[in-house]
């Protein structure tokens, strides 16, 4: 699969290959990474729990309320606690009691979760996505989809800063805990179709 090629493609971060400290994301953007901790593994990038993190800039994209986004990410957490796993403005991914959630969180410090109710296990890979359209959240594990439509109506504009390995679980800040192989984000909502052809062209690495 040609993630570099793909228009809608914003960011593309193969992380099991990206090993310097900086290094430029793997799109036609070629954007510059900055890392504290979240030290190369062959698989992907360790990230503590402390304060490892992964961070960018968005410069040439903002979305504003309730437009399309699509966020992937492959984890593979070694703990059970609540865990940010990206935040790019007010939206973001996280692991919460075990249950993979999206949520938006608004400029006033209050949070609207959308939750698929899924339960991440520790020590084994996922591919999780989450799909933004219009005020609601689709999500997807490894390709297939496991909760539609759940609404997210507080979706505010995404401002350009995005973190890998930290987000809000769902109103406090929390780091991730284990491997995180790749990360993709997409301006459009994508097709579970889409993303299970994502799925199965990369799942191969992740066994």
């Amino acid at each position: 699969m040609d993630f570099i090629l793909n228009p809608n493609l914003v960011l593309y971060l193969p992380l099991w290959k990206l090993d310097g400290s900086p290094f430029v994301s793997k799109d036609t953007y070629g954007r510059p990474c900055a890392v504290t901790g979240a030290l190369w593994r062959p698989n992907g990038r360790w990230f503590d729990y402390i304060d490892d993190r992964i961070q960018t800039i968005l410069p040439d994209y903002n979305l504003t309320a309730n437009a399309n986004v699509s966020l992937l990410a492959w984890i593979n957490t070694n703990s059970s606690s609540d865990q940010g796993i990206m935040a790019i403005g007010s939206v973001y991914m996280c692991i919460n009691l075990d249950a993979l959630v999206f949520g938006a969180r608004c400029f006033d410090g209050a949070s609207k979760v959308a939750s698929s109710g899924y339960t991440i296990s520790k020590n084994t890979w996922y591919l999780l996505a989450g799909v933004f359209s219009g005020g609601t959240v689709d999500f997807l594990v490894n390709g297939d989809l496991v909760a539609a439509d759940q609404a997210c109506s507080n979706q505010v504009a995404l401002n350009q800063h995005l973190f890998i390995g930290f987000g809000y679980v769902p109103a406090a800040a929390q780091f991730f805990s284990g491997l995180i192989g790749e990360v993709a984000i997409y301006n459009r909502a994508l097709t579970p179709l889409e993303i299970l052809r994502n799925y199965q062209a990369t799942k191969w690495r992740y066994r």
